[in-house]
């Protein structure tokens, strides 16, 4: 679900909401006051990277490559963190 920012008239706060596209926030999740308003959000873009004369399949496969490792590092760290979780539930 997506993120919205409201600002509340009363505290002048911001706050961040995670509902539905159709949804609307009510109540200001901070001083309970009605009528918060959506502040509109401008997406991020990304500047385009230009390459240094480098062919853009060697690019990809180097960013492929290194996302690999990534997902190898990532899965390692979950199955231990899994392992000790669950030794841990096991023991009286």
């Amino acid at each position: 679900m997506p993120k919205y920012v409201y600002r509340c008239g009363h505290c002048t706060e911001h706050f961040e909401v995670t509902h539905g596209m159709a949804e609307n926030q009510h109540r200001c999740i901070l001083c309970n006051t009605r009528g918060p308003q959506r502040v509109p959000q401008m997406p991020f873009l990304k500047p385009e990277e230009t390459s240094e004369g480098g062919k853009v399949g060697d690019e990809t496969k180097a960013a492929i490559e290194e996302n690999r490792a990534i997902l190898k590092k990532a899965k390692k760290k979950a199955k231990k963190d899994h392992y000790i979780k669950v030794v841990k539930k096991e023991d009286p």
